[in-house]
């Protein structure tokens, strides 16, 4: 197994959060910065807080941090953040080459092995790749055919 697989593969192991929560502080839309939660039965797992260049980064920060005490998000619970004031998903036909490289590296992933994914790998790589990104396989497939 190589090391990109071992790296999206663990997306197999992890528990579901429980529950998440988002809270804003500040009015105006560019002035806010979002808090992220998310907990366990037993608790709070992690937060988020720190000001981010756009939201989808602080969201990419949630996702590594519940990635590493073991817990991730579920498809339901990525799809309501993602559809929420916090973070619009319509701005991912917009998204570039370069937004897409970003949010890989602060997954732990290089441009190579975004290639990789997209021309080398089975549907559950990529779909696990994804889901380690914070998309959704239609999502990733869209970025594929774009760039």
């Amino acid at each position: 197994m190589t090391c990109l697989e071992e790296k999206v593969t663990i997306m197999e192991n992890l528990n579901n959060v429980s529950r998440y929560e988002m809270s804003k502080s500040g009015f105006m839309i560019g002035f806010r910065v979002w808090t992220l939660k998310a907990f366990s039965n037993s608790g709070l797992i992690c937060e988020v807080s720190e000001k981010r260049d756009n939201n989808y980064l602080k969201y990419v920060d949630l996702i590594n941090k519940l990635i590493e005490t073991g817990y991730k998000l579920t498809e339901a619970q990525r799809i309501e953040m993602k559809d929420s004031d916090f973070m619009n998903r319509g701005w991912l036909p917009y998204a570039s080459k370069s937004d897409f490289v970003t949010i890989g590296k602060l997954a732990g992933f290089t441009e190579a092995d975004y290639i990789n994914v997209k021309d080398n790998k089975p549907e559950k790589i990529q779909r696990l790749f994804a889901e380690r990104l914070g998309l959704e396989y239609s999502e990733l497939v869209e970025s594929f055919n774009k760039f």
